[in-house]
């Protein structure tokens, strides 16, 4: 099965990796895969991957604009400290 990686959005992109669904402890499906530039299995919790490229971008475009929130925050405590 493939599944698309958001968990790195916003360094690598997207990132395509081939595994399973898994039932994970806390009653989530996890997804259990190998990336195509990884020689190792690696397990990605709920919100860190899609299964299709279509929900993929969603998440990655919800990424985006949290961080561009988080950043506009820090810009404006930045901008109001006087030395």
């Amino acid at each position: 099965m493939k599944a698309y990686i958001t968990k790195y959005a916003l360094t690598k992109g997207i990132i395509e990796a081939e595994g399973a669904l898994f039932d994970n402890m806390k009653g989530n499906k996890s997804f259990n895969g190998i990336r195509f530039d990884a020689t190792y299995p690696e397990i990605w919790e709920p919100g860190e991957f899609a299964l299709t490229l279509e929900s993929a971008k969603e998440l990655c475009n919800e990424i985006k604009e949290k961080e561009i929130i988080r950043l506009n925050k820090k810009i404006k405590s930045l901008e109001r400290k006087r030395f």
